[in-house]
């Protein structure tokens, strides 16, 4: 469900804005429960919970996830193909 990448990201300490008085708030880094024999479910929903906390700082870093993964950058021979206009 999280890509590897996801998972380092959630369980980094960050801060986030709240919307109580003190405007910031903590979330101390978790540990990667999987090296202690935590099931997948249940790991999964930890990752959510910490998800569901970062709000928009997680879908931001999700979508410049995907945004990195579509683009490739172009060969050489992309270049001179381009170039060539064959059709």
């Amino acid at each position: 469900m999280f890509s590897e990448q996801e998972i380092k990201f959630l369980i980094q300490p960050h801060r986030i804005e709240t919307a109580d008085r003190n405007g910031k708030h903590a979330i101390s880094a978790a540990v990667d429960l999987r090296t202690l024999g935590c099931p997948t479910p249940i790991f999964n929903r930890v990752l959510e919970s910490r998800a569901k906390k970062l709000g928009n700082k997680f879908q931001e870093f999700r979508n410049q996830q995907r945004l990195d993964q579509t683009t490739v950058p172009a060969t050489d021979l992309d270049v001179q193909i381009a170039a060539s206009r064959p059709f």
